[in-house]
């Protein structure tokens, strides 16, 4: 009985593995749009990037934020034609 019990434990841990590698596959990988921002130019970029449904993520105290790495140079040039960071 004892084995039977540790191994289900064990195909419960694997399967929680498995799921977790799944998880973190689909998360985008996240780098910096810009850092050091004013708090006026976090808040019109946010603004923006909720727009057009952009994930991303902020960082230290409002001044950084993040987005997929691989939209960086196309966000960066979109929110350069609102004017954006000042």
């Amino acid at each position: 009985m004892a084995r039977i019990a540790a191994m289900a434990v064990v195909a419960v841990l694997i399967m929680g593995f498995f799921g977790f590698l799944v998880m973190r596959a689909q998360t985008p990988n996240m780098s910096p749009l810009y850092s050091g921002l004013s708090l006026e130019d976090s808040s019109a970029i946010l603004t923006e990037l909720q727009s057009q449904s952009i994930p991303y993520e902020i960082r230290g105290e409002g001044d950084t934020i993040l987005v997929p790495r691989d939209q960086i140079t196309t966000l960066r040039m979109s929110l350069a034609t609102e004017g954006l960071p000042t």
